[in-house]
């Protein structure tokens, strides 16, 4: 528990930096189809994190009745 404590300060205290960057143009014709790309790798990461979550619990039913 502790080292996922420090994990997740050392990972928001150097992360700073990106969330500091200037911007991007949001006029460039690619913006669209990158910002729908990014949206769809984060809908994707969810959706396996929820059926791996969903499997994972499952699973663990599955060994408690048995």
């Amino acid at each position: 528990m502790i080292k996922n404590v420090i994990y997740t300060f050392l990972l928001l205290a150097f992360s700073t930096s990106v969330f500091a960057h200037p911007g991007h143009d949001h006029s460039h014709w690619m913006s669209g189809s990158i910002h729908f790309l990014l949206a769809g790798a984060c809908l994707s990461v969810a959706a396996l994190a929820f059926y791996s979550l969903k499997a994972k619990v499952r699973t663990s039913r599955a060994t408690i009745k048995k």
